[in-house]
Formats: structure tokens, C-alpha cells, sequence
């Protein structure tokens, strides 16, 4: 099992973040594309976002099936049939799904984000996005699923 810094040390950067990909057991030991945010003026992670990152790479359970389900009810409650956009049926947006497994075909995989944490702000325990900026529904926005402490915090828009 990796560690936070030699993973980190595989990814690159730009003034914004340092992206790249890590196996996460915490998604049934999938390699996922990961991001870590900077703050204004820093071009490096905090102790903080390492320590995360360390925590992500070492969660032994697989909460994928949970996320799968949750994901799958969110979308049958609130975005399938609700979308409509001009030029596209809503059937082409929000397909009917008859299992959750079918969430990924639209979906895909997605992208780890830590935020920025600053090593002098106050614990928040383990908190951390899934992020699909590629959302059939809402292109201009993408999706985001916001975890804290390893259970759905908030669905929502990825760049809202």
C-alpha cells in the first residue's frame, strides 16, 4: 500500500493544484485521477492535505457499493425525468436506470478532490470530494459528491 508522499511525489502541478492518479481500497481498489487544491499563493500541499491523502490511501473499507446506492436513489428522487435541456430529450440527459450498478455507465469513475486545508484550521475529520466534471445533466456545472468522515455529506454541483 502506498503512502501520501510517494504518490504525491508521481503527481504534477501547476500554481492551482497537483493532480494524478492513486489506488483507493476506500473505492473497491480502483485507480481514480486525484486533485489537490492550492490556496492563493501556495503551490504546495498542506501537512494537512498529506495527512488526508494518507488517510484516502489507507481506508481498508469499500464504501463504493454504499456511495453506488445512495447515488442511485439521489438520482432517481431528484434528477431523473427533471432535467430538460434544448436540443436534447430528457431520456438522452437522465436515462431510466432499473439498477444502481447502471449509475457508473453514465457517470464513470470519479475524481478524488481535497480542497485546500490549511494546517492551522480546525480538524474536520476526513473530508473529501468525488468529483464528475463531465455530467450528462449538467454540463456547465458537473456533479459532486461531498463526503465527511466516510458518509455522503451533500449531492451537488462540482463547481457551484
Amino acid at each position: 500500500m502506498a503512502n501520501a508522499e510517494d504518490v504525491i511525489a508521481e503527481f504534477k502541478g501547476d500554481e492551482y493544484d497537483l493532480s494524478g492518479d492513486a489506488i483507493y481500497p476506500f473505492w473497491g481498489g480502483r485507480e481514480l485521477h486525484t486533485i489537490i487544491s492550492f490556496d492563493d499563493g501556495i503551490t504546495y500541499p498542506t501537512r494537512r492535505q498529506i495527512s488526508l491523502l494518507d488517510q484516502l490511501l489507507r481506508y481498508p473499507r469499500n464504501i463504493r457499493p454504499k456511495v453506488e446506492a445512495a447515488l442511485f436513489d439521489h438520482y432517481q428522487t431528484d434528477i431523473y425525468g427533471s432535467v430538460m435541456e434544448i436540443g436534447r430529450d430528457d431520456e438522452e440527459l437522465t436515462p431510466k436506470l432499473v439498477s444502481s450498478a447502471q449509475i457508473w455507465e453514465i457517470l464513470g469513475e470519479p475524481t478524488v478532490r481535497i480542497n485546500y486545508i490549511g494546517d492551522d484550521e480546525p480538524d474536520v475529520g476526513v473530508r473529501f470530494r468525488l468529483s464528475y466534471y463531465s455530467c450528462p445533466w449538467d454540463e456547465e456545472h458537473g456533479f459532486g459528491i461531498q463526503m465527511q468522515d466516510w458518509k455522503i455529506k451533500e449531492f451537488g454541483g462540482e463547481i457551484a
